[in-house]
């Protein structure tokens, strides 16, 4: 497996959430900052796959190295009680670029009244991976939970509206508290994103052996 990948986000939350999970696999993430690469990639796709194959084109074609492993990914969460919504639109759900705070506040209007069994939710991620002239190949994952009627204000982080009201029955803890936590700690559980990339690493050393 390659000993360093790039990442194709400039979300510092979700490049620390990846790098760390990397990290316990050797594995050194690079971002596109440190590679000298600012791209803005428009997210036109109407799938979490199609958006991180949008991204994962745009960087690796930014690259020099031909074999350097490039790592996008697109995420959201689907809220059962109103239809899957907002899904790929998670930022733009209410028409135009929303930030964190509105898409709480959005989230929470549209749930208004629905009882707390009925406010179940999955957050998906997709992850595409290749180098410059690979086909490109996905991996997803999912993590059921349920909208709280208010969120929780320590769980708050730029860039991610939804873990501050994200809850992981399961585990009986935040989303944002399976982030922050240890592996030991977290008595086996993965977020959506990690389990993700559990699956690209363990393609990846397939591919090795």
């Amino acid at each position: 497996m390659a000993g360093e990948i790039l990442f194709a986000s400039n979300n510092p939350g979700k490049q620390q959430e990846v790098s760390r999970f990397a990290q316990q696999q050797g594995i050194t993430v690079r971002s596109p900052e440190e590679l000298g690469i600012d791209i803005d990639v428009e997210e036109t796709g109407t799938t979490y796959e199609e958006n991180a194959i949008l991204k994962l084109d745009a960087h690796r074609e930014a690259i020099d190295d031909p074999e350097m492993m490039v790592l996008a990914d697109d995420s959201g969460i689907a809220i059962d009680a109103l239809g899957e919504e907002p899904g790929v639109y998670s930022r733009r759900w209410a028409g135009y670029e929303m930030t964190d705070e509105e898409i709480i506040e959005y989230c929470l209007d549209k749930m208004g009244g629905i009882e707390p069994q009925r406010r179940t939710a999955r957050f998906i991620a997709t992850m595409a991976f290749a180098t410059k002239h690979m086909e490109p190949r996905t991996a997803s994952s999912e993590i059921a939970g349920q909208i709280l009627q208010e969120p929780v204000e320590e769980g708050r982080m730029e860039g991610f509206p939804f873990r501050a009201l994200f809850y992981v029955p399961e585990a009986g803890k935040m989303l944002y508290e399976i982030h922050d936590i240890s592996a030991e700690e977290r008595g086996g559980h993965l977020t959506h994103r990690e389990q993700a990339l559990k699956k690209v690493f363990d393609t990846l050393q397939e591919n090795d052996a």
